[in-house]
């Protein structure tokens, strides 16, 4: 069984949730949790491309595309939280996000970490002009610490 279809059966909006083991319902929710982070490890592969003019948004970590129009202000875009362990709010080594400026205007767009993590070590990365973009990926930096790297931009 493949993951795509293992993650469709471990849907766990389906029926785990009525009259089943309480724990069971976790452990479902737990697995289901697991096979979407390695589902979104594997990159681009039918991610969302989200468009929006927010001012300011959590990369959510089934989207992989963020297209953003800075035209009413400048933009944050705030990454998700790395790998510490939760199965539910975390992203795995390998994860990649793409953000990219649509306006050109002098306003924005910033690409900003969760707190006390870094983009190549900076505390975040700013795109400045109409169709700057920038690919970041979850990889180790040292030993076992998780950090955002960027692997493209222009």
């Amino acid at each position: 069984m493949s993951l795509r279809s293992e993650a469709r059966v471990l849907d766990p909006g389906s029926d785990v949730r009525s009259g089943q083991d309480p724990a069971m319902a976790q452990q479902v929710r737990d697995e289901f949790a697991r096979l979407r982070r390695a589902l979104s490890a594997l990159g681009d592969l039918a991610t969302p491309v989200v468009t929006t003019s927010a001012a300011s948004l959590t990369v959510e970590d089934q989207d992989g595309t963020y297209l953003v129009d800075a035209t009413g202000g400048n933009r944050v875009v705030t990454l998700p939280t790395l790998n510490t362990g939760s199965p539910d709010s975390s992203v795995e080594a390998g994860r990649s996000y793409w953000v990219k400026k649509l306006d050109a205007t002098a306003n924005t767009v910033t690409v900003t970490p969760a707190a006390g993590e870094t983009i190549d070590g900076a505390a975040n990365y700013v795109l400045t002009a109409q169709w700057k973009f920038v690919q970041v990926r979850a990889g180790v930096s040292s030993g076992t610490t998780l950090a955002w790297f960027i692997v493209a931009a222009g």
